[in-house]
């Protein structure tokens, strides 16, 4: 379980995902096919309609989990996949997108659906599709990539906000991104991808994250216990678990795992995508701060904190994988400063959460902002890509470089300074 939630930190510590958590849908609500059309903006061909109909009434009759997964090519070719009555919802949308992806690629259907499957229905919540996201972005669009100057030594490197986590289907990544990763001799990365399997990274991780299971028996109340225990036994993990890791590490876990859900990998995020591709061209990677601080930022703190950020992760709430919907929306649009407000608001709104935002990003964001300006004196240009979470607000890198007297200039999506 701990070698699982070395990935999910990333999640929650640079793209403050830690509020982010997958709504589990009203049962009695049904879906119908007009609804699915707006939400997913699309329209669909009328032959699309009358097929897909019929599904959608047996889905709607079906007790939760469920999932339903679908692809199409934009010429009334489609596949679709369900799950119903699966041990959990991470279950239920796997096994929807397997059905989806076997009808899809199965050559006898000859429908020519390139595009992979995803989820589009997670119980009745509609999630939206990668494609959509891309609606209304032209290479005019703000990006969130900035280029730093130093102007006394021309010295210049690139700054990429990042989402660590996305759907296959919102790549290609915009043109930016590959432009500023081709430009530089180095990468830096907030955390290196990978190293999630280095043993002596893992093994910092595990004594880190191990925790007395006294303490957190009698920290945890009755209430709490029942649901983590009901959400870990809904995967198959043992009950024990809930006792014997960080109850701030075991939230990193959860959210992970409801965003699976929802179609949202880390192997397909940008940090990811780009570390594979410099090690493949042997091209230089180097980490913004030590993956130790980022632990400490989330782990660090007293057992009640920890009990609040775990009782977070397992609330369910209305709608409330719109909000990461919207984050992504921001990135795509250079929106950073949005971004940077939507990303902390849950946290912000408590107290003894607040201090965790703080640490998070604006308490970070100094270190990197010192290593930032160590490679602004190397005669080597460096692509920087964190979390686009650092890069907004107040104290956010963009402002923070500003200040001390730099020129930053934000580039569109075909590379270009606005």
């Amino acid at each position: 379980m701990l070698k699982k939630c070395f990935k999910g930190l990333v999640l929650l510590t640079t793209a403050s995902l830690l509020s982010l958590v997958l709504t589990q849908a009203q049962a009695a609500k049904k879906i119908s096919l007009a609804d699915l059309e707006s939400e997913l903006e699309v329209t669909f061909p009328d032959a699309l309609k009358t097929e897909l109909t019929p599904i959608l009434e047996s889905y709607n009759k079906q007790k939760s989990p469920k999932a339903l997964a679908y692809a199409g090519n934009g010429s009334g070719y489609f596949a679709v996949g369900t799950s119903v009555k699966a041990r959990s919802h991470l279950a239920a949308a796997q096994a929807a997108t397997r059905a989806c992806d076997e009808y899809r690629t199965n050559t006898t259907n000859n429908n020519n659906i390139v595009s992979p499957c995803e989820v589009v229905l997670l119980d009745n919540a509609v999630i939206k599709l990668g494609a959509a996201f891309k609606i209304g972005l032209t290479e005019k669009t703000p990006s969130s990539v900035w280029r730093i100057s130093d102007i006394s030594t021309n010295n210049s490197i690139y700054l990429a906000g990042t989402m660590h986590i996305l759907k296959p289907t919102l790549l290609p990544l915009p043109a930016v991104y590959d432009a500023i990763f081709h430009q530089a001799d180095r990468l830096a990365l907030e955390t290196n991808p990978l190293l999630f399997t280095d043993p002596k990274r893992i093994a910092k991780f595990q004594a880190i994250g191990s925790v007395n299971k006294k303490e957190v028996k009698d920290a945890m109340s009755r209430k709490l216990r029942k649901k983590a225990v009901k959400f870990l036994k809904s995967l198959g993990v043992a009950k024990d678990t809930v006792f014997s890791t960080s109850p701030s590490m075991l939230s990193t876990q959860i959210a992970s795992i409801k965003l699976s859900s929802l179609g949202y990998n880390i192997d397909t995020g940008v940090d990811a995508a780009y570390a594979r591709q410099a090690s493949v061209e042997g091209k230089a990677i180097l980490e913004v701060e030590d993956f130790e601080i980022a632990l400490a930022a989330l782990t660090d703190w007293p057992m009640s904190t920890q009990m609040k950020i775990l009782q977070q992760s397992l609330q369910e709430k209305k709608d409330q994988h719109k909000e990461l919907e919207q984050l992504i929306e921001h990135w795509l649009s250079g929106e950073i400063h949005q971004l940077y407000a939507l990303a902390r608001k849950d946290l912000d709104r408590d107290p003894d959460l607040k201090p965790i935002a703080d640490r998070l990003y604006d308490e970070r964001n100094l270190g990197m902002l010192d290593q930032i300006e160590i490679y602004l004196t190397h005669p080597e240009t460096t692509t920087v890509m964190v979390g686009a979470g650092h890069l907004g607000g107040p104290k956010g890198l963009v402002t923070l470089l500003t200040e001390r007297g730099y020129l930053v200039q934000q580039l569109n999506h075909a590379g270009e300074p606005i």
